[in-house]
């Protein structure tokens, strides 16, 4: 009964906090990991001489919003994974 009840206030918490600041565009998440991701890109292009397809950032920021509530429920449960998706995303 309590890790059902830790994992509704968990999901309430994560469904709200971070999907009410994703908006239209990927909100600030979105926004922070532009500047990264063109780095990264070119990074990439310059070593491997690859070209990385183009991906919107905010599907990126809506991964790591989705990894996150993923981490936190596995950490309700007592794995790894789960704090190690909390701290690394």
């Amino acid at each position: 009964m309590i890790i059902e009840d830790l994992l509704l206030l968990s999901l309430s918490f994560v469904s709200n906090r971070w999907f009410s600041d994703f908006g239209l565009d990927g909100g600030p998440a979105a926004k922070a990991i532009g500047p990264k991701f063109d780095v990264f890109t070119k990074h990439v292009h310059s070593h491997v001489a690859v070209q990385v397809p183009d991906i919107e950032v905010k599907r990126l920021a809506a991964a790591a919003i989705a990894l996150k509530g993923i981490g936190g429920i596995f950490f309700i449960f007592g794995s790894n994974l789960g704090a190690f998706l909390l701290v690394g995303i």
